[in-house]
């Protein structure tokens, strides 16, 4: 159908001639031809054709390129007839150039035309028109609480449905936090709120609370962190470490971490040189809010060296109790960590007479804490109560110094240029070398020589551990008394050149038991054995076996108070004794354990506690010739496998980025198995699935060679690493060695 009311400037090419031409030189032929007719061109009012057609094919033309070159993750929002009114615009300006005879279906139009006007997509190939916000990604290194934040808001807009939140979390995952997929089937990964609930575990607040209460204990400030920022960076960690706690709690514990975090050497020497040798007094408040911890707040009043005015010094010291020896003890502790005396000012002494001790015969041995060991040399007295005062020396600047030992502040006394330095590990002088052996809570190191003479340690529990290092003739003595006397017993491991072990009493023949142990000790590596008395049997079997290779049981009970220790015919020895302690219970029967590769049968695990060994214990490696052992244990609703050193007192497990000692734990026993070679997630059929995590999944034992030390640890397979405690933290080690079961 034709219109009127067009003006020849608004002339399109199609509406001016079916012969071809540019439109001005049509334009202009045609403005001739009217005015040779008496025609004025500018006003003359034309006739033109309805019929678009071709504008409109071009129109859905450009509509399919245009969004063939869109970004699917990024669908800029536009208006159907903006869309159209934009490439009819364009398509007129590009009209200029090309020829007018093209034809098309007028139903295309028409549809095109109604779909436009209600604002419909135009044929099938139209996208969607609402815009697509694209989640950031989540690595594992940001707040998980914030992420979701993010994610939720994308979502929502979005309009997702449950499973494309999945799928959208899943393609934003990157790094660590992808490991997570690792540990949900594949048909599973589909279900939003199971692997949100995965990724709570993993990097929620149950998770990031331990990591924060790490970051709190060990935060310091660091070089060139004013105390503005740093103040401001403990109060996001409390805050972050304890989010529900009392704004009391939070408030004290700011500022006991500031304090302590500016605790480093530099701020203790600058303190103690701008007190220097003047005279401070001390401010005590005591906290008396129940709720909390309990705190001594101790400023330190003093006369400023480099300010030359007065200042004083905060320090938050915890009380174990609200007790006056408590409060002495506290403020004694923080004295000493600032090298400050409250009796001598800090300062050493000059003396123009003096006592020196000569004609002595004692030893120096390894000490530390406030009971001194029963032989230590008494050198006087303390001008307080009277207190006995003992030898000690430590190094100091690389010399070895003589100094005092005040037993109740568990520190020796060092003056060096003109003050008192206090060290907590020591060496003191004793009498008796042999009560390094007695030290309360550590392995005895013994080393005999080639000299059929006992040295001996007290024990009256019916049990001792040990480990020796010899080439044969590693001999044991169960005595009354610290003395060779009848009655007593003798075991005999490794006689004979290394051929037989024994049990003879009161140093005469015949032996009362006897067996063969072919090359049961070797001069180059530490073996362990046990020997247990009770009620007149003496039972003695090597480490990592229940069953005894010696057995006797003599009708006279002979009341056991001593064990020596010595080596001979041709053979010296080095011994680390376990602590004496009670026996701990039998091992229980053998339990059949499931779950995972590795389920061949029955294995034994004896609960323990407080750094107990069973006789039968598996040996998993070593710390500085210590045997180490393979325990697993409850923490954080999980079963943890983890490591037992005995001289430690208690367990440890590796788990949030620590390592968290335990003191009740089930040690491994009566166990054959070896250690294989392995890396990242690669779990051979036949490990020892030893517990579970917190959320399920199985755990093997593990262990790595680190800094010197045969530690064990777990391996988790979804995570492709062996996590081992060590030095008060969880390390992780994709090449390790795991136990498996012998087919």
């Amino acid at each position: 159908m034709a219109t009127k009311g067009n003006k020849l400037k608004d002339l399109k090419v199609v509406d001016l001639k079916d012969t071809s031409g540019k439109k001005n030189e049509l334009q202009q032929r045609l403005s001739k031809v009217m005015r040779e007719n008496g025609e004025d061109p500018d006003t003359y009012e034309f006739e033109v054709d309805g019929n678009t057609n071709e504008l409109k094919k071009e129109l859905e033309q450009r509509l399919r390129d245009l969004e063939s070159r869109l970004d699917q993750t990024n669908v800029t929002k536009i208006d159907s007839m903006d869309q159209a009114e934009a490439l009819d615009s364009e398509h007129a300006c590009m009209n200029e150039d090309r020829p007018s005879e093209v034809m098309v279906d007028s139903s295309i139009i028409n549809q095109g035309r109604s779909q436009i006007q209600a604002d419909e997509p135009i044929g099938s190939y139209q996208t969607n028109r609402k815009a697509l916000i694209k989640p950031p990604t989540f690595d594992g290194k940001t707040s998980w609480v914030t992420y979701m934040t993010q994610f939720k808001a994308a979502a929502k807009a979005n309009g997702w449905t449950a499973p494309e939140k999945a799928t959208a979390l899943i393609v934003a995952l990157r790094g660590d936090a992808s490991d997570v997929l690792q540990t949900i089937p594949p048909q599973e990964q589909t279900d939003y709120f199971r692997l949100i609930k995965r990724m709570e575990m993993r990097y929620g607040h149950a998770h990031l609370e331990q990591v924060y209460h790490t970051q709190l204990r060990h935060r310091l400030q660091t070089k060139g962190q004013n105390l503005k920022e740093f103040e401001t960076d403990i109060a996001r960690l409390v805050r972050l470490a304890y989010p529900t706690a009392p704004e009391t709690f939070l408030d004290q514990l700011a500022v006991q971490t500031f304090v302590n975090g500016l605790r480093d050497n530099d701020t203790q020497q600058a303190l103690r040189e701008d007190i220097g040798d003047n005279k401070f007094s001390l401010v005590l408040d005591e906290s008396t809010d129940i709720k909390v911890i309990k705190y001594l707040g101790i400023v330190i009043i003093y006369y400023s060296n480099k300010q030359k005015q007065v200042i004083s010094y905060l320090e938050l010291a915890s009380l174990e109790s609200s007790t006056a020896d408590a409060i002495v003890t506290s403020i004694k502790s923080t004295l000493r960590k600032h090298n400050l005396s409250l009796a001598w000012g800090g300062n050493s002494h000059a003396l123009s007479e003096y006592e020196v001790l000569c004609n002595f015969t004692g030893s120096w041995i390894e000490w530390s804490g406030t009971e001194m060991p029963r032989s230590a040399y008494v050198a006087g007295v303390s001008e307080v109560n009277q207190e006995l005062m003992y030898v000690g020396r430590a190094v100091i600047d690389g010399i070895l110094k003589v100094g005092k030992i005040h037993p109740s502040h568990g520190v020796t006394y060092i003056g060096q240029n003109g003050r008192e330095i206090a060290f907590s590990n020591y060496e003191i002088l004793v009498t008796n070398p042999r009560d390094a052996e007695m030290r309360p809570g550590a392995s005895s190191k013994i080393e005999t020589p080639d000299k059929l003479e006992y040295q001996f340690i007290p024990n009256n529990t019916g049990f001792v551990q040990f480990r020796v290092r010899a080439d044969h003739d590693a001999h044991v003595a169960l005595t009354v008394s610290a003395a060779e006397c009848d009655p007593m017993y003798e075991v005999f491991f490794g006689s004979w050149n290394n051929s037989k072990s024994i049990i003879r009493k009161n140093r005469t023949k015949p032996d009362v038991a006897e067996a063969n142990t072919p090359a049961v000790l070797n001069p180059g590596e530490f073996r362990g054995f046990w020997i247990r008395w009770n009620n007149g049997t003496i039972t003695a079997g090597t480490e990592g076996n229940y069953q005894p290779i010696l057995t006797y049981t003599d009708s006279e009970i002979v009341p056991i108070e001593y064990v020596g220790f010595c080596t001979g015919w041709g053979a010296t020895g080095s011994w680390i004794v376990q602590p004496a302690g009670p026996p701990s219970a039998a091992p229980s029967a053998p339990m059949p354990y499931t779950g995972g590769p590795g389920a061949f049968g029955p294995v034994c695990w004896v609960e323990a506690t407080s750094g107990q060994v069973p006789p039968n214990a598996f040996v998993g490696g070593e710390d500085n010739g210590e045997p180490m052992y393979v325990i697993r244990g409850k923490f954080n609703d999980g079963l943890i496998p983890g490591k037992l050193l005995s001289s430690h007192g208690c367990s440890y497990v590796p788990w949030g980025g620590e390592e968290n000692g335990l003191n009740t734990y089930d040690v491994l026993c009566d166990f054959n198995g070896d250690w294989v070679d392995c890396s990242g997630g690669n779990i051979p059929p036949n490990s020892l699935s030893a517990g579970e995590s917190e959320d399920g999944e199985p755990l093997y034992v593990g262990r790595v060679l680190h800094e010197g030390s045969m530690t064990v640890g777990k391996v988790q397979q979804s995570h492709g690493v062996c996590y081992i405690p060590y030095g008060g933290k969880e390390l992780g080690f994709p090449e390790y060695q795991i136990l498996v079961t012998r087919n």
